[in-house]
C-alpha cells in the first residue's frame, strides 16, 4: 500500500486561473510548472480549494495528459462544507414563507421535544463538522439483526427502513425531479396552445404525445445509480437542460414502438424550444430556466430558501415572462399532504434533510475501493 503523502501545496484553482490570465490552454503546462517551482519528481498533492471542481474538470485532460507526465500530481477537491440549518432556522423559514397549517406547526414543534432514534440518526448524518460520517456503532448485537422483508408477525425493530436518510434522500431526489418537471411543463403549457406544440413536434420529428406534458420524467435508473457522494454532488451542479436531458423512462411505450430509439426526447424538445424561431420572444425564459438554474438553484428555490428575483437572468425577463414563471412555480408544500400521509417522524425527518441536503453529500465519507495489486 502505497504511503500517502501530506499535501505541499495549497491552490485555489479559480483564482489562479484569473491571476495568471488564461484565456486558452496553449501556454497551460508552462503557467502551472511555474506556479510550483519547487515541485520535485516525487508524487505530490495539489488541494483545489473552495469546490471549484468544475473548473478542475475542464482542466483535468490537459492537466492529465501534459503536466503528469512530468509531475505526477493528485488533486484533492476541497468542497466548502454548507452551514447546518438548525431546526429552529428551518421552522423560522417555514412559518415566514409557507403558509403552514396548524398540523403542521404541532408536528414540528412537538416532535423535536421528544426522543427518537430514528430523529436522531439523521441528525447525526448532518451535524457532522468533518468528513467523519457516523458510524452505527450502536448495533451490537449484530447477530440479532435480520436481513429481508418482515414477516407479517415481526415486530422487530429496523435500522435500514423508510426512515434510513439515505432512503430519505433518495426520495428527495424523486420529488424534486417530479415537481420541477411539472414546473417545466407548466412553463410551456403557458407559452404554447396545443396546436403550437403539435407544430414543434412535427417539426422535430417527434410523435405527438400527451401534449399537456412535453417533458417527460427522467429513468428512474439516472437517479437511483448514483450512489457516490462525487456523482451525487454532481447532479446537484447540473443546469435543468443537463438534468432532463437524460434518457426519458422506459415507461412511454408509445413513445417506444416508433422505430428510432427517442430515450433523448427531453433533449430534442428543450433544443427545439430554445431554437424556436417562431417563438423568438420566449428564447430568454427558456434560457434562464434551462440554461442559467442548476438543480442546487431549483432546490433552494423549492424549498423557500431562494427567489426568483434572486438571480439576474430572471430580473432581465419582461414582466409578462415574470409572470408565467412565477404562476407556473411549484414549492414544498404542494407535496406536504402526500407527505404528512407518511406519518410525523418521516415527515420530520424529511424536512431536516431536504433543507441540509447539500451538506449530506458534502460530509459523506466515501467508501475506499480496495484495488488488487498488478501481481
Amino acid at each position: 500500500m502505497n504511503k500517502q503523502i501530506p499535501p505541499k501545496e495549497e491552490l485555489d484553482f479559480e483564482d489562479w486561473i484569473s491571476k495568471n490570465n488564461i484565456n486558452n490552454i496553449s501556454n497551460l503546462e508552462e503557467i502551472f510548472l511555474n506556479s510550483f517551482p519547487n515541485l520535485d519528481e516525487e508524487r505530490n498533492t495539489v488541494i483545489i480549494n473552495g469546490g471549484y471542481f468544475q473548473i478542475l474538470e475542464h482542466y483535468k485532460n490537459i492537466i492529465d495528459n501534459k503536466i503528469s507526465q512530468k509531475f505526477p500530481f493528485h488533486f484533492i477537491i476541497k468542497r466548502p462544507i454548507p452551514n447546518l440549518l438548525s431546526e429552529k432556522d428551518i421552522f423560522t423559514t417555514m412559518e415566514e414563507k409557507i403558509n403552514i397549517n396548524k398540523k403542521i406547526k404541532e408536528i414540528l414543534y412537538s416532535v423535536q421535544n421528544i426522543t427518537n432514534i430514528l430523529i436522531d440518526n439523521v441528525k447525526k448524518e448532518i451535524e457532522q463538522t468533518n468528513n467523519a460520517r457516523y458510524k452505527k456503532n450502536s448495533r451490537e448485537n449484530k447477530n440479532e439483526s435480520k436481513l429481508g422483508r418482515k414477516k407479517k408477525n415481526d415486530y422487530s425493530f429496523r435500522y435500514h427502513s423508510k426512515y434510513a436518510p439515505d432512503n430519505i434522500i433518495n426520495k428527495i431526489k424523486n420529488v424534486l425531479k417530479k415537481y420541477l418537471i411539472i414546473f417545466v411543463n407548466n412553463v410551456i403549457n403557458s407559452l404554447y396552445k396545443k396546436q403550437q406544440k403539435i407544430s414543434l413536434l412535427n417539426k422535430l420529428n417527434l410523435p405527438v404525445h400527451n401534449t399537456s406534458s412535453l417533458i417527460k420524467d427522467i429513468d428512474y435508473k439516472s437517479m437511483a445509480k448514483k450512489k457516490k457522494k462525487s456523482d451525487n454532488l454532481e447532479l446537484i451542479n447540473f443546469k435543468i437542460k443537463e438534468f432532463l436531458s437524460q434518457n426519458i423512462s422506459s415507461r412511454y411505450k408509445n413513445l417506444n414502438k416508433v422505430e428510432k430509439d427517442l430515450s433523448n426526447y427531453n433533449t430534442l424538445v428543450i433544443k427545439g424550444l430554445l431554437d424556436d424561431n417562431k417563438n423568438k420572444e420566449n428564447n430568454n425564459l427558456f434560457n434562464f430556466i434551462f440554461s442559467e438554474l442548476k438543480i442546487e438553484d431549483w432546490l433552494n428555490i423549492f424549498i423557500h430558501q431562494k427567489e426568483l428575483n434572486d438571480f439576474a437572468a430572471f430580473n432581465s425577463l419582461e414582466n409578462s415572462q415574470k409572470n408565467i414563471v412565477e404562476k407556473s412555480l411549484v414549492r414544498i408544500e404542494e407535496y406536504f399532504d402526500e407527505l404528512l400521509d407518511e406519518g410525523d417522524i418521516y415527515f420530520y425527518c424529511f424536512i431536516l434533510l431536504i433543507y441540509n441536503f447539500k451538506r449530506y453529500f458534502v460530509i459523506k465519507q466515501e467508501r475506499r475501493c480496495k484495488k488488487l495489486n498488478d501481481n
